[in-house]
């Protein structure tokens, strides 16, 4: 079984939401990830008639989401390592996201066989002092705790057992780099560490091409070193660029993809271009159709 091409919507403005999800069709690309606030502006507009309303949508326009990001944005008073009443805030918030993700999962008129909240929110994860031992053990209990959450969830829904034990939603780890501002889980080695060590299979590790690269990591040893424990992958460019003059190896990338059997999502990540936002993801499909085009089975 291949793996799935999707693209996040924040490579197109919110007013071109309609044209957007119409040119995902015409190119032959199915599903969506998924930037919670690019749909509904504020986290407290988040009402079960508007989350109805997108899941219409997204039904009506013959799309299915694969993924969320984003998941803190707007949130600034979220953090893991700063006081145990902005951690707890943190972890509400998330479930709070976990049980929008499960809403486009459950039946009937399910929009989603499966989704991943990619967890990058890189300034979230600023250490405020504390060694790098602290922190792991921070984010360990942090991780678990949604991990369980996201398992438990999925019992208490009477979803169907997945064959691996993941849940129908789950939390990945995002190593996001220094450029970005993250100083706790910024390559692959210690996002790697943070995952395993949280031993959860409600929470797993998300790779990024561009984050990777910027963090110096091999692409092609990262994706192989990691295949159990890697559950979504993302096509992008330092900066959220455009595909036209591509600085990461994407095709030690599709190796190693294609080696790893790797059969989840793949998702382009690139910001809007204004005026040109879909004649630039019209670059990237066409692109990463035919750098991957034997992960995606085409």
């Amino acid at each position: 079984m291949p793996a799935s091409l999707a693209v996040s919507n924040i490579a197109w403005e919110l007013h071109q939401d309609d044209q957007a999800l119409d040119f995902l069709k015409e190119k032959g690309v199915g599903l969506l990830e998924v930037a919670p606030t690019k749909i509904i502006p504020e986290w407290i507009d988040f009402t079960p008639e508007a989350w109805g309303n997108f899941k219409k949508k997204i039904l009506d326009k013959g799309l299915r989401v694969s993924s969320f990001q984003a998941l803190s944005f707007k949130k600034n008073d979220l953090e893991i390592f700063h006081t145990d009443e902005s951690r707890k805030a943190y972890v509400d918030h998330t479930k709070f996201v976990i049980d929008l993700a499960y809403e486009l999962v459950k039946e009937p008129n399910s929009v989603a066989k499966s989704v991943r909240l990619v967890f990058g929110s890189p300034k979230t994860r600023d250490p405020r002092g504390k060694t790098y031992e602290e922190c792991l053990q921070i984010a360990t209990v942090f991780f678990r705790e949604l991990g369980e959450y996201c398992l438990n969830k999925h019992k208490e829904l009477g979803l169907e057992p997945t064959s691996d034990g993941v849940p129908a939603v789950c939390v990945c780890l995002e190593p996001n780099p220094k450029d970005y501002s993250c100083f706790f889980g910024y390559n692959i080695e210690q996002a790697s560490q943070i995952v395993r060590e949280t031993n959860n299979l409600g929470f797993r590790l998300h790779l990024d091409t561009a984050c990777l690269t910027m963090a110096g990591d091999d692409l092609y040893s990262a994706i192989k070193d990691n295949a159990d424990i890697v559950q979504h992958f993302h096509v992008s460019e330092p900066m959220l660029a455009k595909f036209h003059e591509v600085k990461c190896q994407h095709t030690r990338a599709a190796q190693a993809l294609k080696e790893i059997g790797y059969n989840k999502v793949v998702s382009i990540e690139m910001r809007s271009n204004g005026d040109d936002s879909l004649k630039e993801l019209g670059v990237a499909i066409d692109f990463v159709k035919n750098t991957y085009k034997e992960v995606l089975g085409l």
